[in-house]
């Protein structure tokens, strides 16, 4: 899965983030969220006529928590926190 979500970060950064000079945050929400519909477009034909209990899940364990008060920040740098639903589609 991480694989998958580097790869969705190297287009959202090459065909959107890096093309467009956003005037502010709503442009930005507005634009993301026309990307994610069209990649997510893009996305849908490896799922049309296939066996999809044939694709690997990987879940994260029902336990599994975060320590919002441990988190490895780093001063510098901008860190993203992803909800995403169960079937990998990104939150918006």
């Amino acid at each position: 899965m991480n694989g998958t979500i580097e790869y969705f970060n190297g287009e959202f950064e090459g065909k959107l983030w890096a093309r467009e000079h956003f005037l502010d945050l709503e442009h930005l929400r507005r634009a993301a969220k026309i990307f994610l519909k069209r990649h997510s477009n893009r996305q849908d034909w490896k799922y049309r006529n296939g066996n999809r209990e044939s694709i690997r899940h990987r879940k994260i364990p029902v336990d599994f928590a975060i320590d919002g008060n441990h988190l490895p920040i780093t001063e510098g740098k901008v860190h993203l926190i992803r909800e995403v639903e169960e079937d990998g589609t990104i939150m918006c």
